[in-house]
């Protein structure tokens, strides 16, 4: 999922390419990670992103898109709900250290 997250993945395609249930993956992920495919996915993203804010000067649409995004807006929501900035914004709190 890391190296591979400017393709999105669908849940669906991810449990027939690991030949099992959508509902057994669901509950592998819930026991494993103690979270859904979603989140552990959306923080995986996240992740890479504030790697990429911090290490490179690219643009947030450049950003957005490297990290799956489907459109800047969505990213700069997702961003916010999980850091409480916006990227540009954690970004300039970032440089200013």
């Amino acid at each position: 999922m890391r190296d591979n997250l400017s393709i999105r993945i669908k849940f669906q395609d991810l449990a027939k390419h690991l030949h099992t249930s959508e509902r057994q993956l669901s509950r592998l992920f819930k026991d494993e990670l103690g979270e859904s495919f979603s989140d552990y996915y959306r923080k995986v993203k996240i992740q890479a992103a504030t790697s990429l804010l911090k290490t490179t000067s690219s643009s947030l649409k450049q950003i957005a898109e490297l990290t799956g995004f489907y459109s800047i807006h969505h990213f700069t929501k997702a961003y916010k709900q999980a850091t409480g900035y916006n990227p540009g914004q954690w970004r300039k709190m970032e440089q200013s250290r």
